[in-house]
């Protein structure tokens, strides 16, 4: 019995090794573009603040030129 149980733990512990580094790699690869994804992010959301700052003044301006 323990002929046939040595084998196959040997086998599932060696065919378990590749899996565990290609997970490992995936993990890595996905936590990169996390942070690329929210550098990303970053960029536009001061790209949107700047368009949202001009916006509120150009319409200031028009009510300013309205009230006089």
């Amino acid at each position: 019995m323990v002929e046939i149980i040595v084998p196959v733990l040997v086998a599932l512990i060696t065919a378990g090794i590749p899996a565990t580094i290609a997970i490992m790699r995936m993990k890595r690869k996905n936590t990169e573009e996390h942070g690329k994804s929210y550098t990303l992010l970053q960029s536009l959301d001061e790209g949107i603040n700047r368009v949202e700052s001009k916006v509120d003044s150009h319409l200031g301006w028009h009510k300013r030129k309205k009230d006089e």
